[in-house]
């Protein structure tokens, strides 16, 4: 059978069954013999706000976003009074706005923007399972199947950002990032493919029970609240509190998607088996700092590279202290494109072609005698830079 997530074994053949070898949990789905089933008083509140935040260390990353917390600046005038006098205090701070404050969320799942922002999408999990068990209910052997995300934007057609097993995803990538307008709508949607064939799609527009997008403090509208489930996943136990709320930044709405049941009252049904979390950020201003993301600057073989991504994560800025060899960009999709016979030692680069307009997650910059640090980089691809 497929498993989303791992629950007690019930008689019924669409259940979920307790993962005995102690793994990341999953959820199961229909079977034959095995089939797919299943995070003064003003004055001293504005100073402790003040030296909390900077208080705070310092993040060594290009990359500039709204504030998670109040920031601002406080001045006294004159800065040395008398005893009994009292100087003039100006202070100005920027209380964080929260998600609702730039979007509305319709249930189940529409997010409709209320001002220009940038979108970062990551996947946090992909947990459906295919489980084969004996005549005794034991499991004998287990895999990952292949889940599909998929995603509408202002209304249009479902397409694919994401195509792969749980044991492939990356929680730090972005795998897909749209600009958005006020009053453009998101939705996303998810199945699996497994015994060849795709499962049900299920959306956030007409699935009101499986597809749920939810904000920080919110609490998952599971039977068996979801803080206290057997089968709760590895991957979400960071996004919840010990009251089962969530716990995501002020920025982001989570997905929660079931794949395998339909059953609220199923104790397998529990809203784990794609897992979407979204981030909404500023556009930052013509040449502001915010332009460009994730710098990072890396010795390796005499030779020093430097790289950053644009706000829209679809350009990469490449410079080195020699002359540039060849770029290799990797693309949320998993597909490279390579970029030889270059002049210079500074250049920008992004996908053409069946490329254009996708996401990079990082990328290879060849220069002098540099090789790549990772395993796995395509052959000639020079210092691996993240763009996450």
């Amino acid at each position: 059978m497929i498993v989303c997530e791992t629950h007690r074994r019930r008689e019924s053949p669409h259940t979920k069954q307790t993962n005995t070898k102690g793994d990341a949990q999953s959820h199961d789905l229909p079977h034959s013999t095995a089939q797919p089933m299943k995070a003064d008083h003003r004055l001293r509140l504005a100073l402790g706000i003040l030296s909390w935040t900077l208080a705070l260390p310092f993040v060594a990353r290009a990359q500039v976003q709204a504030p998670t917390m109040p920031v601002g600046s406080l001045s006294a005038f004159p800065t040395i009074v008398q005893a009994g006098t009292h100087p003039t205090l100006t202070w100005n701070v920027t209380i964080p706005a929260a998600v609702l404050d730039i979007v509305t969320i319709t249930p189940p799942g529409t997010v409709t923007a209320k001002t220009p922002q940038y979108m970062d999408v990551r996947i946090l999990g992909a947990s459906v399972k295919a489980v084969t068990t004996n005549q005794w209910g034991q499991i004998t052997n287990w895999s990952w199947v292949p889940t599909e995300c998929l995603f509408s934007f202002n209304g249009g057609s479902y397409t694919r950002i994401f195509y792969n097993t749980h044991d492939k995803v990356n929680p730090n990538i972005v795998v897909a990032t749209r600009q958005v307008t006020t009053g453009n709508t998101m939705n996303f949607g998810g199945r699996y493919y497994y015994n060849n064939s795709w499962s049900s799609t299920r959306t956030s527009t007409n699935s009101s029970n499986t597809v749920v997008a939810l904000k920080h403090g919110d609490i998952p509208p599971t039977t068996t609240p979801l803080y206290q489930q057997p089968t709760l996943e590895s991957f979400l136990v960071p996004y919840l509190d010990n009251t089962g709320r969530l716990k995501l930044g002020p920025r982001d709405v989570i997905y929660l998607m079931e794949l395998t049941h339909t059953n609220t009252a199923d104790g397998g049904f529990d809203l784990q088996d794609l897992v979407i979390l979204c981030t909404f950020r500023d556009i930052p201003s013509s040449g502001s700092a915010g332009e460009w993301l994730n710098l990072t600057t890396i010795a390796n073989g005499g030779t020093t590279t430097t790289a950053s991504f644009s706000a829209a994560r679809t350009v990469l800025k490449a410079q080195s202290t020699k002359d540039l060899s060849n770029v290799i960009l990797q693309f949320a999709d998993g597909t490279t494109q390579k970029f030889d016979g270059l002049k210079g030692k500074t250049g920008n680069f992004q996908g053409t072609g069946s490329n254009s307009g996708k996401v990079v997650v990082g990328a290879w910059i060849k220069s002098g005698n540099n090789f790549s640090q990772v395993s796995g980089a395509p052959s000639g691809a020079g210092t691996w830079h993240t763009n996450y």
